[in-house]
């Protein structure tokens, strides 16, 4: 059947997604700069994406690194609603010239977003 093929392909793409994401915050928690950011803006875009544009918030976090300089970057992580608050402190993970969102929210989700695959596959596979 279409639909079970659309779903087998959905818990796969969902499954690797989660397994990327799990492995990148494990590369990231691992090697990089763990440090505690301030939310100093969110700047609003339009985005488009799959041909529908959307207004993201995307914060912008100011931290100390390693060396003691100040830093400042735009996170990659938006939504469409305020995520996070100017004046806000964040657990960030500071790896590459980049930062990435850190703590346990994260990675339950990430791990959340992985069992909801596995589940999706299973589901299929005992039909």
């Amino acid at each position: 059947m279409e639909s079970d093929s659309f779903f087998t392909w959905l818990g796969l793409l969902t499954l690797a997604a989660g397994l990327y994401f799990v492995l990148r915050d494990w590369v990231h928690t691992r090697y990089g700069y763990h440090a505690e950011g301030v939310v100093v803006e969110l700047m609003g875009k339009w985005v488009k994406h799959r041909g529908r544009k959307s207004y993201l918030y995307f914060p912008v976090i100011e931290f100390t690194d390693a060396r003691n300089e100040s830093k400042r970057f735009v996170m990659d992580v938006g939504s469409n609603f305020e995520l996070y608050t100017v004046g806000e402190r964040v657990p960030i993970v500071y790896y590459r010239n980049n930062i990435y969102p850190a703590g346990t929210p994260w990675k339950v989700f990430y791990l959340l977003l992985t069992l909801f695959g596995f589940g999706i596959l299973l589901y299929q596979l005992m039909k």
